[in-house]
């Protein structure tokens, strides 16, 4: 049986792979506080967590909303 693949993907930062589901869900969690709270270089940026190649989990941040606003 091959062992899944759990990966963080965060926009302008890239990705980050992750040991099991446990640790991917928490950092996940992790990030999307840091994000939403705007610190740092990533702030208002997506984060996607992917099992497989598959979307699991999905934070789409400030920074997309804020596009979305000037286009439309």
């Amino acid at each position: 049986m091959n062992k899944k693949v759990y990966q963080i993907v965060v926009g302008n930062i890239g990705t980050i792979d992750c040991e099991n589901r446990k640790e991917a869900f928490r950092l996940f969690s992790n990030l999307q506080g840091i994000l939403k709270n705007g610190y740092g270089r990533a702030a208002g940026e997506d984060v996607t967590l992917f099992c497989d190649g598959e979307i699991l989990k999905e934070y789409t941040g400030k920074a997309c909303e804020k596009l979305q606003e000037f286009i439309y």
